[in-house]
């Protein structure tokens, strides 16, 4: 035992030593050259400037940074200093990326401290498919004020894979749906992040037909004025076998036309909706804030629904059918023009409080 725990340290040591620190544009003109050179467990240090080389690859459109498994690309001072400028590429034919992942088995990929702009239409901050765990940090997707919301511009694309964003932010991102983010078929961490004025849904998370090892979290995050003409104005997801949390977030001023100003969620898997703020919702042509159509069992535990109103119905802060469900430990204040609640099936129910609730509660809670 003792000599094989000497040979893995002899192994993890000498894997370090052959780790390499590729700076660009010192060593590298390009973030790409700089890739092209790396290796599995080397760090790319990407100086403070802007960069706008682009390398056309078959199937990856124009991708300024083209990401090899297990590489960590930085941006030496931060997503302040180190900006991905994407504008060139509007002349170009095709789509473009900021960053691009495919395959990768490694779950060593990290992206950190970058800031993209200059989104043409059809572009993505970062691309990621069939990965296991890519993780992105203290980056900025940020698009400038456009006409047309459903044209693509999206912060972060993922398809079939295990990823991780944390501490980033996410400023008036496009699409027709999962402007921030959308992710299909996967397992999605986002933590510590901030949305504002995204349309359509910041968060859009799904799953294609059958079971899959599929969740979604998202924790403390703040999600500021986005929008959807869907369901759905912050998050939309469906079918995570797995489960959804939502804990620790914050919702101001968020809307959708449809159901799920704030959340829609729908099909299967276990959902927590936890020590969330709900404020400032005005729903003008949606009907509630969650639209909860699924989630068994479902946990809607302190909460707090401030200020929150529509022109006339039922359940302006929660709407849902499910029959297992435990409401318990959640503030509704100021709800105007219908009913708190609208459910079919009573909740386990606990210590929740009603204040300035003109249209009730909407359900016998006992």
């Amino acid at each position: 035992m003792r000599l094989a725990i000497v040979m893995i340290l002899l192994l993890a040591a000498s894997s370090a030593a052959d780790a390499a620190t590729l700076r660009v544009p010192a060593d590298y003109a390009t973030i790409q050259s700089a890739l092209d050179a790396s290796a599995m467990g080397d760090t790319v240090l990407v100086g403070p400037g802007t960069y706008t080389s682009f390398t056309t690859t078959v199937g990856q459109a124009n991708v300024v940074a083209l990401m090899p498994d297990g590489v960590v690309i930085v941006g030496e001072l931060g997503a302040a200093q180190t900006t991905i400028d994407l504008s060139l590429a509007g002349g170009l034919p095709g789509g473009a990326a900021a960053f691009s992942c495919g395959g990768h088995v490694s779950g060593a990929t990290i992206i950190d401290g970058f800031r993209v702009v200059g989104y043409p239409p059809n572009s993505v901050g970062v691309s990621i498919g069939s990965s296991a765990k890519v993780t992105i940090l203290n980056c900025v997707f940020e698009v400038e004020d456009v006409p047309d919301v459903s044209v693509l511009r999206r912060g972060i694309g993922s398809r079939e894979s295990d990823v991780r964003v944390s501490n980033c932010s996410f400023i008036r991102c496009s699409g027709n749906s999962g402007a921030a983010i959308r992710d299909n078929s996967g397992s999605f961490v986002v933590e510590s992040c901030t949305f504002i004025e995204c349309e359509n849904q910041a968060i859009s998370a799904y799953g294609d037909l059958g079971a899959g090892p599929w969740f979604l979290e998202v924790r403390n995050c703040l999600f500021d004025r986005t929008f959807s003409d869907l369901g759905g104005g912050a998050i939309q997801a469906s079918d995570r076998p797995n489960g959804i949390i939502v804990e620790g977030c914050e919702f101001r001023g968020v809307e959708a036309a449809s159901n799920g100003a704030a959340l829609a969620l729908s099909g299967f898997g276990e959902w927590q909706v936890v020590n969330n703020l709900f404020v400032d919702i005005n729903m003008k042509t949606g009907r509630n804030v969650l639209d909860l159509t699924g989630g068994r069992p479902l946990l809607v535990a302190g909460n707090t629904f401030a200020y929150c109103q529509q022109s006339a119905g039922t359940g302006v802060a929660i709407s849902t059918f499910q029959s297992l469900w435990t409401l318990e430990n959640n503030i509704f204040a100021h709800i105007y023009g219908g009913a708190a609640l609208d459910v079919h099936f009573g909740p386990a129910a606990g210590c929740n409080v009603f204040w300035d609730t003109p249209e009730g509660v909407g359900y016998n809670l006992r």
